[in-house]
């Protein structure tokens, strides 16, 4: 699946959303097909199903704090729906018939420069620094978002 040509030239947040929304969508079959040939998935740590993820981490980026759904901070609750995110792209992917499975590095890569979900976690990283919780401060600074693709964004 090449991400890069849905996501160029995003700038406004509504085409953003629906592009992570279209992206998590196509990805549910290979997703699917990834539980089915390996029997379980690496999904599931924040105990939310993809649409609340999707529409909890949608939040965030529109820069506003939601309650979280279960007797979680919404830091921690935010931290897992991110970890559950990248999870589902990330099976999905190496579920893909026809391809050999990439690398870690190259997986990274494709997530983290091609796909809309990536845009919005930077931008959520941006919100949760302006933050004035000190766990989503935390969370901006040096969990969301991996320092070598931070460092690579920058350049």
């Amino acid at each position: 699946m090449n991400f890069t040509q849905k996501t160029e030239d995003l700038s406004d947040k509504q085409q953003l959303r629906a592009a992570l929304k279209q992206e998590v969508t196509e990805l549910r079959s290979w997703y699917e097909l990834a539980l089915k040939q390996r029997g379980r998935t690496t999904v599931g740590l924040s105990g939310l199903d993809m649409e609340t993820i999707v529409d909890f981490n949608g939040a965030f980026f529109d820069g506003i704090s939601p309650n979280p759904p279960k007797d979680l901070s919404p830091a921690f609750t935010l931290n897992f729906a991110v970890d559950d995110l990248k999870a589902y792209y990330y099976d999905a992917v190496v579920a893909q018939p026809g391809n050999k499975a990439p690398d870690s590095a190259v997986l990274d890569n494709r997530f983290w420069q091609d796909t809309a979900a990536s845009k919005i976690l930077f931008e959520i990283k941006e919100n949760c620094l302006k933050s004035d919780d000190k766990m989503l401060q935390l969370l901006g600074k040096i969990l969301l978002i991996p320092m070598a693709q931070a460092k690579q964004r920058e350049k």
